[in-house]
């Protein structure tokens, strides 16, 4: 409420924003009126109403006249300058009531003013008194819904932007949307949907991941996690490399399995009963075939229409149905020898069949009657065929255990042969990408060119275990660049200690020389008193005589000639002793921080020398090979996954092999049998008989909600959430955001059970734009529209240091990985670096035209990756701060750049809505994704 306030009261006189009118208009006290609600006043729903149309505007956090702020129940309560604003239970007695009364002067608000504000009505303040009298408590806190509009579509700028800490995934945020894409993949996008968010009909999901824009995205260093912001909310999204899409038992007796071409079905040859097809995600069965009580040896499903399916039965026949009705159409003669293989779909309606003497049909299958001939025979000359994989225009059989053909689908001639290191155990052949992955029976999984018949690579390597030594590695070059920055200081405080004690030495030697000096001085200074005094007394008892007068005089004359000498020798004494004091004084300083270096070099030798231990033991299984159990091609053979017998999937890519994820078999329980691939899903058949269905690039899925509800009620966070970031290892979350030009909120959040771990009490004046923590987790930098970067220290969350420099909003921070310098971006077209003991500002980069948006030290390189409004993205060398390398193709203005781990790959989004991909080592562009991607 406005106020003029008199110093007999309790606020101070001040020159009032809001006009005051005159005192006979003022004082005309209102008689309230009993508001008759039929239950409590409630704060929330009857009083902050009141408050907010007419006193809010001149007692808030940022005009808090008479320091009295009435935004919130505590601080009412709190009150202004001599104390509290409401005494519970006496209205009469409590300030706010006794001025909006309007009865004494002065009153509130006055009236006319500059706000629009009105004074009470008789039941406006009847509320007021009634909520006083029932004792000012806050009552049930009130929810309120937020009446959230619908995001223009058409606004594409990507407003937030993250990268993986391996370079893999890309998150972008435009709007409401955030957009995954896999840089494995390229061609594919995935997006962050909350399901609890639907359309405006309630039917379905709207696919958004937040109601409001989303403000920040941050990836976890080390799992699969996502975190975004929007409106008083953080949401983590999980990508759950464990995950199984289906699962389903299968029969006891079921003999083969193959699966539909779109993977929609499985197709069992089950003893007892024939051809069973049943739903690939659920297993409930669509129907079943007789086949004469004949075991089924073998089965393929064609893709073409009428996707006719194929079962070799034990009576050496092959029974073609119709998967439509799931009809027979025919069923050939038998063949020379029992069928023991078939073939997936091969070019021109065929199919090749393994025979148990060793040889090969060729057979094609009419579209139109499903009737089989024989179009052609295939024998080894290396033994009897034993294994056999074909799709398309590609077959490709095994003989002698190792001895690998290729042969032509179309007139069955030999096209080459190669032999493999050990026997195979199990292979698939894609002709599309000219690509046939290779089991062994020592565990290998080779992956070979049958055109070429090259070795392409071997899929030996342990993903997980190289990131693991990669990141111990990163810690040790972080920890011991650490100990190496620590000794530095060591020396130059060693170095301080030995000039400060050869200036106390010089001290000491300039004391011993103005010592005598000074005391000499004294004794003729103290002569020269007497000697004055002598002459003074004697010319006092002859006062006439002339020559006592000059004597006299003479002798004051010495006097002060002495004193003056005494003066400057006492006075060079003096400096002798402050200069010796000082230096004993800095000689401790100096050795204090000798010694608090020395223990910090210490700690931080044993954190070294355990990383770098940590390194060796992770050595080992990082170089150890990986065995495969069974191996299939994806997704047009553009990729391979490969399975151990504990049903961990990994995923390779057949261009170069690769390895590009683990999907680990925790949740498949029990032994894998077999493995076949149909797209971008693995099918594994488990040793307890059930089907199990994980797809090869798991999506992500919303795990939990930090803060609060977007669509209302109570939150820890004030308003929106500008940034985000997570601790080195991960088990912390930072966020900033605050209320524009009120406050700057700064939080941390357990990862572990998502907890509110702090929350850095007036962490800044203004919103918080920028977090960064330290490489060894110690210390958070926040940026922010104050114009200041501040650090905290992570274990005591005490304030260690504020930044200024910046003449404008502070965007975006970052560390250098050995904790010796910061980064910052500013609203005010500049980088600044600083001395992070300090707080010092080394140097300021002025490449920007415009506004700088984001920027990041790259890895552990003394280099700065940065954005701008103007449209450009740059590495700066942050030592001289002179432009490196610049990644052009932006057309608009830039809002975010991020960079991997290890500084590979440089991505940035901004205003055109296009996420550029580039090699940070020649700022060649990789790829790029347009908002309709």
């Amino acid at each position: 409420m406005k106020s003029i306030i008199k110093s007999l009261l309790a606020f101070s006189v001040t020159a009032s924003l809001c006009a005051s009118a005159s005192l006979a208009d003022e004082l005309k006290p209102i008689v309230h009126e009993e508001p008759a609600l039929g239950r409590p006043v409630e704060f929330e729903r009857d009083v902050y109403p009141i408050l907010e149309a007419n006193c809010i505007a001149c007692h808030n956090v940022t005009v808090a006249e008479g320091d009295l702020i009435l935004e919130n129940l505590e601080a009412i309560l709190k009150g202004g300058s001599t104390g509290p604003a409401v005494v519970a239970e006496k209205p009469d007695e409590s300030l706010i009531y006794k001025l909006a009364r309007r009865g004494d002067e002065p009153v509130m608000p006055p009236l006319p003013n500059d706000r629009q504000a009105k004074q009470l009505d008789p039941k406006q303040l009847g509320i007021l008194r009634q909520w006083i009298v029932e004792g000012a408590k806050a009552g049930p806190a009130t929810a309120k819904a937020m009446n959230w509009q619908p995001i223009n579509s058409k606004l594409h700028g990507v407003y937030s932007l993250d990268l993986d800490a391996p370079g893999r995934f890309v998150a972008a945020g435009r709007g409401n949307h955030v957009s995954i894409y896999d840089l494995a993949r390229k061609d594919a996008v995935s997006s962050l949907i909350d399901p609890q968010i639907l359309l405006p009909d309630g039917s379905a999901p709207a696919g958004v991941a937040h109601l409001d824009y989303v403000h920040a995205i941050a990836f976890h260093p080390t799992e699969s996690v996502i975190a975004t912001s929007g409106y008083r909310n953080v949401k983590l999204w999980k990508r759950d490399g464990e995950s199984i899409s289906a699962a389903f038992a299968v029969p006891a007796d079921a003999q083969s399995w193959a699966v539909s071409a779109d993977g929609s079905e499985v197709i069992l040859g089950v003893a007892s009963r024939g051809v069973v097809v049943a739903n690939a995600a659920s297993g409930a069965e669509r129907g079943t075939v007789a086949v004469d009580g004949q075991a089924v040896a073998a089965l393929t499903a064609f893709a073409s229409e009428p996707k006719w399916i194929l079962a070799a039965t034990a009576d050496a026949r092959i029974v073609v149905i119709k998967s439509a009705d799931l009809t027979i159409a025919h069923k050939t003669e038998p063949m020379p020898a029992a069928v023991t293989a078939l073939s997936d779909e091969l070019a021109g309606n065929r199919v090749a069949a393994l025979l148990a003497d060793g040889s090969v049909k060729l057979l094609t299958v009419a579209a139109d009657t499903g009737v089989v001939t024989v179009a052609g025979d295939i024998k080894s000359d290396a033994g009897p065929i034993q294994k056999l994989s074909g799709a398309g225009t590609s077959l490709l059989t095994v003989a002698a255990d190792k001895t690998v053909q290729n042969w032509k689908t179309d007139d069955a001639a030999q096209i080459n042969r190669f032999d493999l290191p050990a026997a195979v155990v199990s292979f698939d052949v894609e002709p599309a990408t000219d690509r046939a992955i290779f089991v062994l029976a020592d565990g290998q999984a080779l992956l070979w060119s049958p055109k070429e018949a090259k070795q392409i690579a071997a899929l030996t390597a342990d993903l997980m275990a190289q990131r693991k030594l990669k990141k111990a590695e990163q810690s040790k070059a972080v920890l011991d660049s650490r100990v190496a920055v620590i000794k530095a200081q060591i020396d130059e405080a060693e170095k301080e200690v030995v000039a400060q004690k050869e200036a106390e030495t010089k001290a000491k030697a300039e004391l011993d020389k103005q010592t005598p000096l000074q005391a000499d001085a004294k004794t003729k200074y103290d002569a020269a008193i007497a000697a004055t005094a002598a002459a003074k007394a004697a010319s006092d008892g002859k006062p006439d005589d002339a020559a006592l007068k000059t004597a006299f005089t003479e002798a004051e004359k010495a006097e002060a000639a002495a004193k003056e000498v005494f003066s400057k020798a006492d006075s060079e004494l003096n400096i002798a002793k402050k200069s010796l004091d000082f230096a004993t004084a800095a000689i401790g300083r100096a050795e204090t921080r000798v010694g608090e270096r020395k223990q910090q070099h210490d700690v931080a030798t044993v954190e070294a020398t355990t990383s770098a231990a940590i390194v060796e033991e992770r050595k080992a299984p990082a170089a150890a090979a990986i065995p495969a159990a069974f191996a299939g091609l994806a997704v047009d053979g553009r990729y391979v996954l490969t399975s151990d017998a504990a049903g961990t999937v990994r995923v390779w890519n057949s261009v170069d092999g690769v390895a590009i994820d683990v999907l680990p078999g925790t949740k498949v329980a029990a032994n894998i049998s077999a493995l076949k691939v149909v797209g971008a899903t693995a099918l594994l058949q488990t040793a307890d008989a059930r089907l199990v269905s994980r797809s090869a690039f798991p999506a992500w899925q919303l795990s939990a909600s930090l803060g609060g509800q977007e669509s209302g009620g109570d939150s820890v966070f004030v308003d929106r959430v500008l940034s985000l970031a997570f601790s080195p290892d991960g088990t912390l979350l930072a966020a900033g955001g605050g209320e524009a030009s009120r406050s700057g909120q700064l939080t941390l959040w357990s990862t572990v059970d998502n907890s509110l771990v702090h929350q850095f009490v007036d962490a800044h004046s203004d919103t918080v734009y920028g977090i960064d923590f330290s490489a060894d987790g110690k210390q958070i930098a926040s940026a922010a529209a104050d114009k200041f970067v501040k650090v905290f220290d992570v274990a005591t969350k005490q304030f260690i240091r504020s930044f200024e420099g910046h003449t404008h909003h502070v965007m975006d921070v970052s560390w250098k990985s050995d904790r010796t310098t910061l980064a910052s971006a500013g609203a005010d077209n500049a980088i600044k670096v600083w001395n992070a003991e300090t707080g010092e500002q080394a140097r300021t980069i002025a490449t920007y035209t415009r506004q700088v948006t984001s920027l990041a030290y790259v890895g552990q390189q003394d280099m700065i990756v940065s954005s701008s409004g103007d449209k450009r993205v740059f590495f700066h060398t942050a030592s001289n701060g002179a432009p490196a390398r610049e990644f052009k193709g932006n057309s608009d203005y830039v809002y975010r750049t991020a960079t991997n781990t290890d500084g590979t790959i440089v991505v940035s989004g901004g205003e055109d809505g296009i996420v550029r991909v580039w090699n940070a080592a020649d700022a060649v562009e990789l790829a790029k994704f347009d908002p309709a991607q």
